[in-house]
């Protein structure tokens, strides 16, 4: 089969998606070996299905389990472990037929079930925003949780997208006071208290 055949070949480009619903959400990555690909409707459409399966599955793992307890839960699932939301071919067989299609080799590189308190509202953002009607991709996703204290406080569904774009656009690693560097140290502290190790950056990580 051409499936197999093209199993070899390298993936170097790709899509990641997010979608959320409620205190539910969930993350995947999908690489193919050109960013031509990535523009074409077969290839977003298969992100899409990929996706909104990973999200029903991120529902009934919330329906089935307390989460151990956690406030907020990143759960990897196996692509091949995963069943199709739209119930009707596999999503194996939806990959295999794409790469018939498009003559590329195409992976599933993650899948990531997110899992948050009743009472938190889960919000994500994919940069560039790109995608389907129903599911935003992009080279860089996002996904941050909001508890709201009163029903009549502060709207958060646009404070939710903001945030998600300061987390993608600065690089965001924590939330609270700010840092403070100390000078002489390779250690930065938190006005809180707390401290972590500097990151210096380097020609490497560009």
């Amino acid at each position: 089969m051409k499936y197999f055949s093209l199993s070899h070949r390298q993936v170097k480009n790709g899509l990641v998606s997010v979608i959320t619903d409620g205190n539910t959400a969930a993350v995947v990555e999908v690489n193919c070996e050109t960013d031509f690909v990535t523009r074409g409707t077969d290839f977003r459409n298969l992100v899409e299905r990929i996706t909104r399966s990973a999200l029903l599955a991120s529902k009934e793992y919330a329906a089935t389990s307390s989460a151990s307890g956690e406030r907020f839960v990143v759960k990897s699932k196996p692509f091949d472990s995963l069943k199709s939301a739209s119930g009707d071919t596999s999503l194996k067989e939806a990959l295999t037929s794409v790469i018939g299609k498009l003559g590329e080799n195409i992976t599933v590189s993650k899948v990531q079930l997110i899992v948050a308190d009743p009472g938190v509202a889960l919000f994500g953002y994919a940069h560039p925003r790109e995608g389907t009607s129903h599911v935003d991709m992009g080279k860089f996703v996002s996904v941050v949780g909001l508890r709201r204290l009163c029903a009549d406080s502060f709207p958060i569904e646009k404070l939710g997208e903001q945030i998600c774009q300061h987390v993608v656009g600065m690089r965001s690693e924590t939330l609270g006071p700010p840092i403070v560097e100390v000078e002489g140290s390779n250690k930065v502290e938190r006005l809180d208290g707390g401290s972590s190790e500097k990151v210096e950056d380097s020609e490497a990580d560009e």
